[in-house]
């Protein structure tokens, strides 16, 4: 069915996009906000489900590389599985996806979790197990946590100021710890899952350095109060980790 632009957003749509971008975070809230104001202006480049929002009138982006994922959550029932994904504001313009999948074995009670609710300290949203927390520190002395959940084998980082929890993708971020580590054996420099698998191979100070390195090149945590890199203390860690972790 052919649709006409703009259009407001639907019930469900603006039920669902309510649910990820949190009233009582900072970060969120401000495109929550643009939710209210603005209207469906175009469909987005990924298919059904994905649009954007803009004022009326506005020409918007569909060529630009894509912006980073602001919000992400799922609700389950016994059949299906919607999918939200919220991208950050690009210019005037903001990205959303809702997309519906076949949930095959989820639980016949209907539940929704979402990123956008963590904390440090508390379960995963979508296994409830406790991921491992990595604090951090910028140097106005805010707190940044990176979280590694190696059941989901997922990663998001939490910003205090913003309360935003923000994904990172697991084969960049482990590029760059394979990099600050020092370790060049493909068995394990290739092999983004050992991660998850052998967690315990890792201190803080390793994955806190990662993922400030990680972040100058794809920013989480906004370069105005930077995050704090540990100092290394184990330059021949590098050359023995390949030895011991495979």
């Amino acid at each position: 069915m052919s649709e006409s632009f703009p259009r407001k957003l639907t019930d469900r749509e603006m039920d669902l996009l309510s649910w990820v971008l949190p009233e009582d975070r900072p970060g969120y809230a401000a495109a929550r906000m643009l939710t209210r104001s603005w209207s469906v202006a175009a469909r987005g480049r990924r298919g059904d489900g994905n649009y954007i929002l803009a004022p009326e009138g506005t020409v918007v982006d569909v060529v630009s590389p894509l912006p980073q994922v602001l919000a992400y959550g799922v609700v389950e029932t016994g059949t299906i599985s919607t999918s939200v994904t919220v991208r950050e504001r690009m210019d005037v313009q903001l990205e959303f996806e809702i997309v519906d999948n076949p949930a095959f074995g989820t639980a016949a009670e209907p539940r929704r979790w979402s990123y956008s609710t963590w904390l440090p300290s508390s379960v995963c949203p979508q296994c409830g197990r406790f991921p491992r927390d990595v604090r951090m520190s910028t140097e106005g002395n805010r707190l940044v946590v990176l979280a590694i959940c190696m059941y989901d084998r997922r990663l998001w980082v939490f910003d205090d100021r913003s309360g935003v929890n923000h994904p990172v993708p697991v084969t960049n971020f482990y590029g760059e710890l394979m990099s600050q580590t020092g370790v060049r054996d493909p068995r394990v420099a290739l092999r983004p899952e050992l991660l998850f698998e052998q967690m315990s191979a890792h201190a803080d100070d390793d994955l806190a350095r990662a993922f400030v390195s990680y972040n100058t090149r794809h920013a989480k945590i906004p370069a105005d109060d930077p995050v704090l890199a540990p100092e290394s203390r184990r330059p021949l860690f590098g050359r023995l980790f390949s030895l011991f972790y495979h």
